[in-house]
């Protein structure tokens, strides 16, 4: 008898806990070349193109389709989550500024996204994604760098045992 109310109670307590609120999502982890975006944010007109400094990041994000649900959800309803400060830095080798935007939902798994903008053949184009948890990108030498944390099977989620770089150069098309 005990073991059916047990199993109860803990479907219950596994159930609340499922739908409590959170700024977190589940780790994905997408990277890679992105498509142009479709369409283009509405606000973005070609003479805010000139320099990519005057695009609004934010609406960018969330009009952009290769953007997760996920990723828009934070920028939309947490509070306390949201943009990063912004890098601008030439990574696709044309002598002008490209655009990372890193999205921070917070805690200790703070970076939830990376993306990577850049004007090509006068659009904006989302040229790198990365999504996941426990991560940071940096920019070294006209490089960018993610760095994965790497946790062992009993790290706590504040200490992982160790880290796992990548380093993505631009190759004439996409950051590989």
């Amino acid at each position: 008898m005990r073991g059916p109310r047990r199993l109860a109670g803990a479907l219950a307590v596994a159930g609340a806990i499922a739908t409590l609120p959170s700024c977190g999502h589940p780790a994905l982890r997408v990277e890679g070349p992105a498509p142009v975006l479709t369409p283009p944010p509405a606000d973005v007109r070609p003479e805010q193109l000139a320099n990519i400094r005057n695009v609004d990041i934010r609406r960018t994000l969330l009009t952009d389709p290769a953007v997760s649900q996920g990723v828009k959800e934070t920028l939309e309803a947490c509070g306390a989550c949201g943009l990063a400060d912004p890098v601008y830095t030439d990574l696709t080798a044309d002598g002008e500024d490209d655009l990372v935007v890193r999205v921070d939902s917070g805690g200790s798994g703070g970076m939830l996204a990376a993306y990577v903008y850049s004007v090509r053949e006068s659009e904006l184009r989302q040229v790198f994604a990365f999504e996941g948890l426990d991560f940071d990108v940096r920019v070294s030498d006209g490089k960018l760098e993610v760095v994965q944390a790497v946790f062992a099977p009993d790290d706590p989620h504040c200490c992982p045992s160790s880290h796992e770089t990548r380093t993505y150069a631009w190759n004439g098309e996409r950051l590989v």
